[in-house]
């Protein structure tokens, strides 16, 4: 077995062996800097992985475009979106889960607000009181400043 090793390998053309800049390294590095590169590839980095993780956990996602921009403003509502599916499931059961950004019609220039929606049969005044239970149990004791436009909702089904 042979094991190649290359130092400064950001400085070294592998064909050659010559001392040389890489031009796919070099361009990454200019094009790295743009603003619109950094906005597209931290949204596909953090939210693609989120809408395939919500999936797998019987979420639908609503409006998945809306919700893509809304993120990519409001990205520390990523991190309640990848543990709120657990933490719901502890209270509820094996629920479906419904994703979507809401906006309100009667006010003017409104950015939305995201809900996960819970679907549920249960009695509804044991649905409030798990929803509560979440609510301080976890989603008021990780409070950040978007947590305004993150909210828990129960749907009857």
């Amino acid at each position: 077995m042979t094991l190649l090793t290359i130092d400064k390998a950001k400085e070294m053309s592998v064909l050659s062996g010559e001392p040389s800049s890489l031009p796919f390294y070099v361009w990454w590095q200019k094009e790295s800097e743009n603003e619109k590169v950094k906005e597209i590839t931290e949204s596909f980095i953090k939210i693609e992985p989120l809408f395939s993780f919500l999936q797998t956990k019987n979420c639908n996602i609503i409006n998945k475009e809306e919700i893509t921009d809304f993120l990519n403003n409001h990205i520390s509502i990523i991190d309640y979106l990848y543990e709120a599916p657990d933490v719901i499931r502890k209270k509820f059961g094996n629920v479906n889960l419904n994703l979507e950004l809401f906006f309100d019609p009667e006010v003017e220039d409104d950015r939305g607000e995201l809900f996960l929606n819970i679907e549920i049969d249960l009695d509804a005044k044991k649905a409030h009181e798990k929803l509560k239970e979440i609510d301080r149990e976890w989603l008021l004791k990780r409070v950040n400043e978007n947590i305004g436009k993150f909210n828990l909702n129960l749907e009857f089904i």
